[in-house]
């Protein structure tokens, strides 16, 4: 009887080191999610430094986004995240944009590339 009651501790001590061990990753996949608003700052360019929201939504596996600001709000097109990297197209008053960067914890940097009109920089924090 002993042996069984030490056996079946056994099996207890594991399943809740296992259920442990996968909240843990459950929880550093939510942190490490790239889904929520955040506040940007596109530096430099011929319109002066422009203030905005990314949006960053997911659906069916899928990455969604929009871009905010005072000269108007675009979809982002071809949105792609992997790993910390990310990269989307969109169109905005004519305009066709590239963009491109990294996402590390709850700030983003890296370039929109507006064709003829120039590449700029873009950082940005995440809001929620």
């Amino acid at each position: 009887m002993k042996n069984k009651t030490h056996f079946f501790e056994k099996i207890l001590m594991f399943l809740l080191a296992v259920g442990l061990l996968s909240s843990c990753a459950t929880s550093k996949n939510a942190a490490n999610s790239p889904v929520g608003t955040w506040d940007y700052m596109v530096k430099d360019t011929p319109y002066g430094d422009i203030e905005g929201q990314l949006i960053i939504s997911q659906e069916n596996g899928d990455y969604l986004g929009e871009l905010r600001s005072g000269m108007g709000n675009t979809t982002l097109d071809d949105f792609s995240i992997e790993g910390d990297s990310f990269s989307a197209n969109a169109r905005l008053q004519g305009t066709s944009l590239k963009l491109a960067g990294m996402i590390e914890g709850d700030n983003l940097k890296g370039t929109i590339d507006a064709g003829s009109n120039g590449t700029f920089p873009i950082t940005g924090s995440r809001v929620n």
